[in-house]
């Protein structure tokens, strides 16, 4: 087989490191923007070659290798995320990455990141209590400097006090100044707005924006976002955001392809 290009190596790495996975629909559309046989060599080759080692969980998830966390990464590496988190965690990677394309990303925390730097987290959201911790905080690039978003996704719909919570935990978030939900269904949209009712969240510019990401995967860009009553493409809200101009882009998603699903899922990995 052709040894595998080393820029596509180095990216999968270093997303499995940060991320704790790698999926075969993130690659493929991320990483290795090739034809499907070339996308299925590369794919099968993280593995033959010993960078990666298959999920018990799924055939579509790859974890980083012993060999490669001591030799690469010690102690940086992300320890490998249980099948349970990894389609949660999936949908976010997708959103960060769609828009890392655009190269208005200038840096980004995960909820790992803030969790294991407490006194760093307190700093990034600015406040000194922290009962929410976003799924991911990044910041935006504008031509008046960053815009810092928080970034969370809903696949299943908490009780509506829950979300009071979490909206009341965004009030005391100083440094955050816009709030992205990617939701699963119209359930937890309403929910989620709900939870941000009030003269207080309008005061404080806290409604968020709200999107469906089962129709992110299939438009990117082009999804519709809602800020309370009022609703843009994502690639608009970009560009009213940033001030600059904003390429929608476009998807290699095969939207045939089944979506990752899991062997009873082990409590934990091998590796």
């Amino acid at each position: 087989m052709r040894q595998m290009n080393d820029q596509i190596q180095k990216e999968a790495l270093e997303f499995a490191a940060r991320w704790g996975f790698l999926t075969k629909d993130l690659f493929y559309d991320f990483i290795c923007r090739m034809s499907p046989t070339q996308n299925y060599r590369y794919w099968r080759s993280l593995t033959e070659d010993g960078l990666f080692v298959q999920s018990q969980a799924s055939e579509n998830v790859l974890l980083l290798s012993h060999k490669i966390r001591r030799q690469m990464f010690r102690e940086s590496a992300r320890s490998s995320r249980l099948p349970a988190y990894i389609g949660h965690d999936s949908i976010a990677a997708r959103f960060v990455m769609t828009l890392q394309q655009t190269g208005l990303v200038s840096r980004y925390w995960l909820e790992n990141d803030l969790m294991s730097n407490p006194l760093d987290t307190y700093e990034i959201l600015g406040s000194a209590r922290v009962h929410r911790i976003p799924d991911v905080v990044f910041d935006l690039k504008t031509s008046n400097g960053v815009v810092r978003c928080a970034y969370e996704v809903e696949k299943t719909t908490k009780t509506q006090s829950r979300y009071s919570k979490i909206g009341l935990a965004y009030l005391d978030y100083s440094k955050i100044n816009l709030i992205l939900f990617a939701c699963g269904s119209l359930a937890n949209e309403v929910a989620v707005s709900r939870g941000f009712q009030g003269k207080a969240f309008t005061d404080a510019n806290r409604v968020p924006g709200i999107f469906q990401y089962p129709d992110f995967t299939a438009l990117g860009l082009k999804t519709k976002i809602r800020f309370g009553t009022h609703e843009y493409s994502i690639q608009n809200f970009l560009e009213v955001v940033t001030k600059q101009i904003v390429a929608a882009g476009s998807s290699k998603r095969n939207l045939n392809e089944k979506s990752i699903s899991f062997r009873n899922s082990p409590e934990s990995e091998a590796v």
